[in-house]
């Protein structure tokens, strides 16, 4: 990612200063462009532009969770994954429930991930706690260090949120 980088900055440099070099030539000069520049000035620019996008798209690389979690994860990435996933619909569904009475006010997301860091195993579905169970016990504190990890990135990055039932705002 290093290099490709640097030399589409360089281009894109160099493009740069090409045209302002024409434009500073003879736009600053007051003068005409004579009408050999045109093929020159589209020539430099087509060139460095197309130079600056081949190394640009080099730098661009789709993060895929799955392969994410895979390369941290290893063979039981589906299983973390299926952790993450019934954790993400616990929430949602406490969120639900407590939307759907009036007289109750929704608890904070920080209050509902620290109910899960306190009970980890509180949204998991019974298949997903039996295939936690089936593993090694270095296997599952890997498991269970990346899931650890999982819910204290929720908790740093949706924490802060405050749950408002919107039709009891009106």
């Amino acid at each position: 990612m290093g290099w490709t980088l640097g030399a589409a900055s360089w281009f894109y440099f160099l493009l740069s200063t090409s045209e302002l070099a024409f434009s500073v030539k003879y736009h600053l000069h007051h003068k005409m462009a004579s009408k050999d520049t045109g093929l020159a000035r589209d020539a430099i620019f087509g060139v460095f532009l197309v130079l600056f996008l081949i190394c640009f798209s080099f730098n661009i690389t789709p993060k895929k969770t799955e392969e994410r979690n895979t390369a941290v994860a290893g063979p039981h990435a589906k299983l973390l994954r299926r952790m993450q996933q019934e954790s993400r619909g616990y929430i949602l569904q406490r969120l639900d429930a407590v939307a759907r009475e009036d007289e109750v006010a929704p608890p904070s997301f920080h209050t509902l991930v620290a109910e899960l860091q306190g009970d980890r195993d509180r949204a998991l579905s019974d298949q997903t706690r039996e295939d936690l169970g089936s593993l090694s016990d270095d296997e599952k504190l890997q498991i269970r260090r990346l899931y650890d990890q999982f819910l204290i990135r929720l908790d740093r990055e949706y924490g802060h949120m405050r749950v408002d039932n919107v039709p009891r705002e009106f």
